[in-house]
């Protein structure tokens, strides 16, 4: 191609490649090559590019909108743990109680199961914990063990992710 025109649309976030320079009314703004390989780096490391050809800074998550310059995730702290929730794959058991072993939290597990007052509830947990193929973060079985065990959502969150790993 001896005539190769570089071309980028602010509003489509957009860039073209064309052999002539004569179909500028869509938008497209000529560029120099250059310009191109940097807008063309930029929207793949997920910014977006303004028509100065300045660039932001990437995008921090799929759920950030670009608000005059600045990158805002507009969802409730609700809507935020829930998308966060939905992220955590169920672990088997194996996961599960080899994370409770690696945070010395096997034995105490056990006891406080084994301390359960109310003996049908105590039935049902010791059941859901010795013989479930896999355990759900949000299940009622989990979220009574973590409160046995008085742990933060966060420090669940952290043991879960480094679960899913094993």
């Amino acid at each position: 191609m001896d005539n190769v025109f570089y071309f980028a649309n602010v509003d489509k976030q957009a860039l073209d490649i064309r052999q002539s320079d004569a179909d500028l009314g869509d938008g497209y703004q000529l560029i120099s090559s250059d310009e191109h390989d940097k807008l063309y780096t930029a929207i793949n490391n997920q910014c977006v590019f303004f028509k100065d050809l300045t660039i932001s800074t990437p995008r921090p998550s799929a759920y950030s909108k670009l608000e005059n310059g600045v990158w805002v995730d507009s969802r409730t702290d609700i809507q935020k743990r829930e998308d966060y929730l939905a992220t955590l794959s169920p672990l088997t058991q194996r996961q599960f109680k080899l994370a409770l072993l690696q945070n010395n939290l096997l034995d105490k597990t056990e006891a406080a199961i084994n301390a359960i007052s109310d003996s049908t509830k105590k039935s049902q947990i010791n059941i859901e914990y010795n013989y479930a193929g896999s355990f759900e973060r949000q299940s009622d079985s989990v979220l009574y063990m973590v409160n046995l065990l008085q742990l933060t959502d966060d420090q669940v969150d952290q043991m879960w992710q480094q679960a899913m790993k094993l």
